[in-house]
């Protein structure tokens, strides 16, 4: 039998435990969701919340002579996801097919597409110019025009940087590889203007350095790296990377890279 003074210890020890176990369940409710569960709903959230257009980086690549490899050098050095696009203006042969898409395709993870008219950029894809044709850009979309005939040279890259620098402000980044004669010199400015940032290819990787210099020359370049460097280089979607010079800058710095 069991005496009343126990039975009361019993009796109090009960509402005790019973305490106890109230308050670790007040604490429970408390704690933050971890785990499995909490990484889940984190997950659902972002898909909820796809990145907008409006913040997208669009890299304006200009090329000729000895271009195409520095292209593709810069390309097979991008990780998959940049969160980017890419967009190639490459001086081509106006009569013959160009092979250079699905080149590209073989050197990089990402989509490579070559250019029709009223086609929608979207991130982690690259765009190429067809031959025989001019390109710009109005709202994320490209728009393809007929080349024209004429004894003066023809300046595609100039054409686009500007529409991209018009369009896209300073989410606009201008790339100057291997080449001859001077164009993207002024479409270089027009980005630079805008706040975005220019790259060119340095004198020592480049097979034709008289694009690259002209840009460089006329002051218009704000790093000077090999296709290696720039893809190392190339500011990531959320804005970490590096500064331009130009007016409303994109907000960010690099300490690595030789600035101009």
């Amino acid at each position: 039998m069991i005496a009343i003074s126990e039975l009361g210890r019993i009796d109090l020890a009960d509402e005790e435990i019973g305490q106890e176990r109230y308050k670790e369940n007040e604490l429970v409710k408390a704690k933050p969701t971890t785990g499995k569960k909490h990484r889940a709903e984190s997950q659902t959230v972002d898909q909820e919340q796809p990145r907008s257009v409006d913040d997208l980086l669009i890299v304006a690549i200009g090329a000729s002579a000895g271009g195409i490899e520095a292209f593709t050098d810069l390309m097979s050095s991008l990780p998959a996801d940049t969160g980017m696009a890419f967009v190639l203006i490459q001086h081509l042969d106006p009569h013959h097919h160009s092979l250079l898409t699905e080149l590209i395709s073989k050197k990089t993870s990402m989509q490579a597409k070559e250019v029709t008219d009223g086609m929608t950029i979207e991130r982690n894809h690259v765009y190429v110019i067809p031959p025989n044709a001019t390109m710009s850009i109005s709202n994320h979309t490209l728009h393809l025009g007929p080349r024209e005939e004429s004894r003066v040279a023809q300046v595609p890259i100039d054409h686009f940087m500007r529409s991209l620098a018009e369009d896209h402000g300073n989410r606009a980044i201008g790339v100057i590889l291997s080449g001859t004669g001077s164009d993207g010199t002024l479409g270089m400015a027009e980005i630079q203007a805008q706040g975005g940032v220019t790259f060119a290819q340095d004198n020592a990787s480049a097979k034709c350095d008289g694009m690259p210099r002209s840009a460089v020359a006329a002051g218009f370049v704000d790093y000077i790296l090999s296709p290696k460097g720039i893809a190392r280089e190339l500011p990531p979607a959320s804005g970490n990377g590096v500064q331009g010079s130009g007016k409303e800058s994109i907000s960010i710095t690099h300490p690595s890279i030789p600035h101009i």
